[in-house]
């Protein structure tokens, strides 16, 4: 089953990437779910959640590689000896917002563009193709700083005008 998700992961991100996706509606709570369990158990991190019921999304299966990117960064790139990262979903009628934060040591201001505009430099890895593909999406990313001092990053995608089949 894992390698069939990755599979259709895989075809949708190229999809996204080469031309004109077909978008579908998707739940992105059990996305967040999944993913987050999986870093819980294999890292030596504190990775929480909080998820609404639903939250429905206007995407194709590559939205799988956007929260994957993003909570495993948060975890990579903290340095801190008990790494805590927290997914947080808000569901509301036009947009959905996914926002990871962590504990680690955060991202420099002047570094926060060149990591989501690869044209700009080669900097940026998982962050520039998240947000190629939030683009892609129709939804904005923003970096900030978490809470904790930390990274904090941001997605906003258009809210789905129906369940997904």
């Amino acid at each position: 089953m894992e390698a069939l998700t990755r599979i259709e992961t895989s075809r949708a991100i190229a999809d996204t990437l080469l031309s004109d996706p077909d978008l579908d509606a998707v739940d992105v709570v059990p996305i967040v779910h999944e993913i987050t369990e999986q870093f819980d158990e294999a890292f030596r991190a504190t990775v929480t959640s909080d998820l609404p019921e639903r939250a429905v999304v206007t995407a194709n299966a590559g939205v799988r590689s956007v929260i994957d990117n993003l909570v495993e960064n948060a975890i990579e790139h903290n340095d801190t000896a008990e790494p805590r990262v927290d997914v947080t979903v808000v569901s509301g009628p036009n947009t959905v917002r996914i926002a990871v934060a962590d504990n680690g040591s955060g991202i420099p201001p002047d570094r926060r563009a060149d990591l989501l505009h690869p044209e700009t430099t080669d900097e940026g890895g998982g962050l520039s193709l998240v947000s190629t593909l939030v683009d892609n999406f129709g939804g904005e990313i923003s970096l900030g700083e978490s809470a904790w001092g930390g990274a904090a990053v941001e997605v906003t995608l258009p809210a789905a005008d129906s369940d997904p089949e």
